[in-house]
């Protein structure tokens, strides 16, 4: 495959994601300056998401605090790969890796999930939100009981 065709990939890529990107940056960066947290899960639900603890942990390898970003959420390590399937993507033959390899990556992003909150929970980034929307609608329908 000509490089011409990897690079086209790429361009394609940035062409089509550079604003998200961002204005994902931008929010991502005064989130974390003011200490706000920005999961929607997590207010909605009150529990984490997978992805909980991703800008920490890509914050961590900024400064390469290789340890401190497993730490915040190890799935960081693989955003690399599943960027490279994204990008090139139109390419034949990682089309055609693809679906197996998402199989694979959803298996060890639930894994991961778990083991999470088995070893790291009540300290965040796996910790409980009790002010969400979630615990305060069970808590107002609990007290129409009492």
């Amino acid at each position: 495959m000509p490089m011409k065709e990897y690079l086209n990939c790429i361009l394609k890529f940035i062409k089509k994601t550079w604003l998200f990107f961002l204005a994902f940056a931008v929010i991502v960066i005064i989130a974390y300056l003011l200490n706000i947290n920005i999961c929607i899960v997590k207010i909605v639900f009150g529990i984490p998401c997978p992805g909980c603890g991703l800008s920490r942990a890509f914050f961590s390898l900024l400064r390469f605090d290789f340890i401190g970003a497993f730490y915040y959420n190890p799935i960081i390590f693989i955003i690399p790969i599943i960027l490279f399937f994204i990008v090139f993507y139109d390419i034949p033959w990682i089309k055609k890796l693809c679906s197996k390899f998402s199989i694979i990556i959803l298996v060890f992003v639930i894994v991961i999930y778990i083991l999470r909150f088995i070893y790291i929970y009540p300290n965040p980034p796996m910790d409980i939100n009790y002010d969400s929307l979630l615990i305060k609608f069970i808590s107002i329908i609990k007290n129409w009981f009492n």
